[in-house]
Order: structure tokens, then sequence, then C-alpha cells
């Protein structure tokens, strides 16, 4: 890393007290490319040209030593000046960082700037430490971590919802379809990876959330972990927004039963023709049912005959 040109300003009345051994370890120890007077005017140079052309226009970061002594000094005021101006007008932004080694008169304009303060100018490391994390731009702010699965790759809200309710109606539909299963019991709903680490409060307030909006259902045990399973309202939420063909094979479905005139265990026929999930099926089957498109008769085999096609569904087709 490229060191920022550092210049420092002071009073002499400070230089034995504090100001050369600060500047030595800036320079020495820590490899700051910094400005003295000292060090960089020779016999023989104008003082304004190497202070105002030479050291304060190419600096990155000018420190500033406050004392009762450098507030009261036309030559320091002159030199923070010059600095407040290039802060403010300059493109190149400019850093200002007032050290203040005693009580004083801190200058209006440095009022609303950070400041350092020494205690002790025999022991100030951990002050040195903090100039230098200001020189070099370094935070002490930690690394930016990864977000929690659930706030990262969570699916988009469902219209209506907000972004956990959305997410745990998404995980509870995903598990009935993967598992081709009619319910998921909360154990098993909280160990889904995207849920994980989502507070079991914070689960069960979203699962009362659902069910009282009528998209899950629950069943509260006295012991036990409660099962839930979406209700077909929650399916038709669900199925709108993340399934891209639900139109087509709502459609595919009713011409099978309409045209092929298949009404016997036509979820296990439709599910083995489309390559879906049982579940998938028997969710729109149910559905239709609840629109009155149909009246459905579940076996105790699982599968599904329908009758009474009504007029309604096959203008569905047209």
């Amino acid at each position: 890393m490229t060191s920022p040109k550092v210049f420092l300003s002071y009073a002499s009345e400070d230089k034995d007290s504090f100001v050369r051994d600060f500047a030595i370890k800036l320079r020495a120890k820590h490899g700051v490319d910094l400005w003295l007077d000292d060090w960089e005017i020779k016999l023989g140079d104008s003082l304004i040209d190497a202070i105002f052309e030479g050291g304060l226009k190419h600096a990155n970061v000018v420190i500033i030593v406050l004392s009762k002594a450098s507030v009261t000094k036309p030559w320091v005021r002159e030199e923070l000046n010059i600095a407040a101006y290039k802060r403010i007008k300059e493109e190149k932004k400019l850093r200002i960082i007032p050290v203040i080694i005693e009580d004083c008169e801190v200058p209006e304009v440095l009022k609303n700037t950070a400041w350092v303060k020494v205690e002790n100018p025999e022991n100030c490391d951990t002050e040195i430490q903090r100039i230098l994390s200001a020189i070099f731009d370094i935070s002490p702010k930690p690394p930016l971590g990864t977000p929690p699965a659930r706030f990262s790759a969570s699916p988009p809200s469902i219209s209506g919802l907000n972004k956990t309710d959305s997410l745990v109606l998404h995980e509870i539909a995903n598990f009935q379809l993967d598992n081709n299963t009619p319910t998921v019991n909360f154990k098993k709903l909280s160990a889904i990876p995207i849920l994980a680490d989502m507070p079991e409060e914070e689960l069960n307030d979203s699962l009362t959330m659902l069910e009282q909006h009528k998209l899950v259902k629950v069943k509260r045990l006295i012991n036990g972990y409660p099962p839930c399973n979406l209700t077909v309202e929650g399916f038709e939420l669900f199925a709108e927004t993340y399934i891209p063909n639900y139109g087509e094979l709502t459609r595919q479905l009713i011409a099978l039963m309409i045209n092929e005139k298949c009404v016997s265990n036509v979820n296990r026929v439709f599910a083995l023709r489309i390559g879906k999930p049982e579940m998938l099926v028997n969710f729109i089957l149910e559905l239709m049912s609840k629109k009155e498109y149909l009246i459905l008769q579940p076996c105790v085999d699982g599968s599904y005959h329908v009758r009474n096609l009504s007029p309604a569904l096959k203008r569905l087709l047209q």
C-alpha cells in the first residue's frame, strides 16, 4: 500500500516535548510518508515555497498538533486555513487530523472535526494507532459477514405477504411437493436449511399469520411438533407465483378429463404423464373442486376420481 503524503503542522514550542518523537515514530516505525520542516527545509530554501508548494500542496493528510502555544501562532493558523480551503474547494479530498496534546481552545474551523487527544505524550501508542487508521483509511469495522440464508437466498415475496411469511409458505409448499406428502411437521419445517436459523418464535408467528389468512392449516398439539399443510388457497397463491407453467398444466389436466374422458385415477395418470409429483396434481384437483368445477372423490389408496365436470370447466379450454 502506498503511503499518503502527510504534512505535520505544529508550534516550535512543542517540538522537543512531543513533535519530534511523534514524527519519527510515524515515519520510521509505521511507514508514514511524513513532511516535517526539520527534514525538508534546507539552508537557503524559501520557507513559503517549501511549506506551501512543497509540503501542503501535495499532502493527502494534514496533522495539526494543538497546544496552548500552537493555537496562538499565525503561522500554524495559516497552514490550517490553507488545509481547510483545500478540503472544501479542491477535488482531492484532504483529511485533517487534529492532535490535542494539552487543554487549549480548539480553532473554530476544527470544532466539527473528530480529533485525537493525547493524554500522555510519552506513551501514546494507542492514539498513534487511531491516527494510522485515519491516515491509511482503515476502518476498525469488521468485515461484512454473510447474511442468514433466509435473507440472502429467499425467493421473491408473494403479493400481500411480507418476506418472512412468503418464505415460510414457499418452503411448506416445496416440502409437500418434493416429498409428495400431505403435511410437514414443525420440526422438519424448522430444519429446512433456509429456515434453520429462523428463531422458533418467528416461525410460529409466521405460521399463525398464514393460518389467519387461510393459506395453511396448523394442527395444534398439546405435546409434540404440530403438523401443518397448505390449504388450496395457499397452494393457488404459491402456484401463481412460483410455478412458471402453472396455467398450462391446469389446461392440460382439464383436457385430459374432458377430451380423453379420463376421470378415474386421474391424479396418478396425469402425474405420470407430466413427470410431476402426484401432490401437485392433487392440489390442482382440490382447487377445481373448491371452485365447484367438478366433484372430487378421494379413494382409500390415495387416487382421485372425478365426476360432474361443469360447463364452466369445459369453457376454460376455449
